[in-house]
């Protein structure tokens, strides 16, 4: 946010806009990070069957679990930052509606991480041998899972639209 500070104070419309692109953009990032743990993850699941690991011996999915519970600590600290660092225009203006979206998809992002994290530690567990494998969570995972990508996509659409309108 520091580059951004050399803004006049007449200018802070603009000023207001830029700073939620930067989030936007880094927002973005954190969910490329997450795409290529759900890309690795399920296309381990369909084509392996043995656990996978990691060099140390680590299974994949824990890593994966810890990946992902940073990643959502990261998305955290974006969303404070809309309304508190970030100060906020009045209620008609189109930036406005932009946070609000991207808060939305913050939180709808978070949620659909959460829930990856819980079928990696599931599965982890499975494969250590912690839990005996349960095919009715695995299940339940998987539907939770898909009800929050829809979620977060549904969102990512629209928060993709406003911003093609900056």
């Amino acid at each position: 946010m520091a580059a951004l500070a050399g803004f006049s104070t007449r200018t802070g419309g603009i000023r207001f806009m830029a700073q939620l692109v930067t989030l936007a953009h880094r927002v973005s990032g954190i969910h490329a990070r997450y795409s290529k743990i759900h890309d690795a993850l399920f296309s381990v699941s369909l084509f392996k069957k043995k656990p996978w690991r990691k060099a140390g011996g680590e299974s994949a999915y824990a890593g994966f679990e810890s990946d992902l519970t940073d990643m959502v600590a990261h998305l955290a600290e974006v969303d404070s930052m809309i309304g508190k660092d970030i100060p906020m225009e009045p209620n008609t203006s189109y930036s406005r509606k932009f946070a609000a979206i991207l808060k939305e998809y913050i939180a709808a992002l978070s949620a659909s991480m959460i829930q990856l994290s819980e079928i990696c530690k599931h599965r982890d567990r499975w494969d250590r041998g912690e839990d005996p494998y349960n095919p009715d969570q695995s299940r339940v995972d998987r539907i939770n899972y898909d009800e929050s990508i829809q979620h977060h996509r549904a969102l990512g659409v629209k928060l993709s639209h406003m911003a093609t309108r900056l």
